[in-house]
């Protein structure tokens, strides 16, 4: 059954028999059918071999889960100076863009970090400038030593 079909079923919630509970139990029901052929229609359009992705969120301020590499996945020279921009740039970043930082690993090759930003925040631009604080220091000590 579609919405649509939902609805032009419904009893007459305006008449003296449309309880409180029937216009309860009318409502839940149109929203289960409306999620349901949501999801249906969502699983038709997907592509093979791609995962699934949500069609909306409504989420202002969303968390990121982020996981970048370096190029050909070389090894980052030194942890230590990698942790120090990366500390340097969140600190930055909260103070003058409103951008938090949250939990982070880095790894030998790559790096796992939690960010959220506010409205304006562009998460493509953040990370960018990120590997390129991070690019530009290494390079800087590797020059030094």
């Amino acid at each position: 059954m579609t919405v649509e079909a939902a609805v032009s079923a419904a009893p007459n919630l305006n008449c003296a028999g449309g309880t409180p509970a029937a216009v309860k139990l009318w409502w839940h029901a149109c929203r289960v059918l409306l999620a349901a052929e949501t999801a249906a229609s969502t699983v038709r359009r997907m592509i093979k071999d791609r995962p699934h992705r949500l069609d909306l969120t409504y989420i202002n301020q969303p968390l990121y889960f982020v996981t970048f590499a370096t190029r050909d996945r070389k090894t980052i020279p030194s942890l230590d100076g990698a942790q120090a921009v990366l500390e340097e740039y969140a600190r930055r970043a909260r103070e003058n863009f409103n951008v938090a930082l949250g939990r982070y690993v880095i790894m030998p090759d790559h790096v796992h970090l939690f960010v959220r930003g506010g409205r304006n925040f562009r998460l493509s631009s953040w990370i960018g400038g990120l590997k390129r604080a991070i690019s530009v220091a290494q390079t800087l000590a590797a020059r030094i030593l």
